[in-house]
């Protein structure tokens, strides 16, 4: 069954993704946390959310390395970065 998009975008719009993914794409629930480092940063992995230290997106390369290292892990995935109050 397709997704319904109408149902789909308020989610996307509250930040809502757990829902989003498995109640309305119907995605396996991600059961573990990692944490990856970058350079000299650490990034915490919950789910499919990557909180973002220092408040704002990584550079590209960062996040090169991010996806890389995720990789390894879980071949396919997506990361969403948050930060500020949608972190939490």
């Amino acid at each position: 069954m397709p997704p319904d998009f109408s149902l789909a975008h308020p989610l996307l719009q509250k930040c809502d993704l757990p829902k989003l993914f498995i109640e309305e794409l119907g995605w396996e629930p991600a059961r573990q946390k990692l944490t990856l480092r970058a350079g000299e940063t650490d990034y915490a992995f919950t789910a499919w959310l990557c909180e973002s230290p220092g408040g704002g997106l990584p550079d590209h390369a960062t996040r090169l390395k991010l996806d890389r290292k995720l990789s390894e892990t879980s071949f396919e995935h997506l990361i969403v970065f948050v930060t500020g109050d949608h972190a939490s």
